[in-house]
């Protein structure tokens, strides 16, 4: 079985919007999931807020084309009334974030992939950065 993770809002954006220094690793974490060496999800949140950004920075045929293409490499983890509500009793400072481990949590993630490490410190799951998730993939499989 394969390590099962769920990508943070950022590490996408990262990569869709060339944000630099961020983008290298967010990259080969996507490539990561893209092969199959590891699954990888998105809240349906994170896509909404995907294609809003890219659509603004690039225009709606290619914030399409990305959302479209994400879809094909992710999954979407859920985000219904009993994730939500779990979220409000994370005692996470951030909603948002609180939605996206709680939807890890409901997607039986192995883990969180963020920029953001020091917004999930409540996590009962390990936290990644992006090069962080890398280096540990790699070296599994060496």
């Amino acid at each position: 079985m394969s390590l099962r993770v769920l990508l943070d809002t950022n590490v996408v954006l990262d990569v869709l919007l060339e944000r630099r220094p961020y983008a290298g690793p967010a990259s080969q974490v996507l490539s990561l999931v893209d092969s199959g060496r590891i699954e990888g999800a998105v809240t349906a949140m994170a896509m909404t807020t995907v294609h809003y950004l890219v659509q603004r920075a690039l225009g709606r045929r290619r914030a399409d084309e990305c959302v479209c293409r994400l879809l094909d490499m992710v999954a979407v983890a859920p985000v219904d009334v009993g994730v939500l509500l779990a979220a409000t009793r994370t005692g996470f400072p951030d909603f948002e974030d609180a939605v996206v481990y709680t939807a890890a949590l409901a997607w039986r993630a192995d883990g969180i992939v963020t920029r953001d490490a020091g917004g999930f410190r409540k996590a009962r799951l390990p936290v990644f950065e992006a090069h962080e998730l890398w280096s540990a993939v790699t070296l599994a499989e060496d």
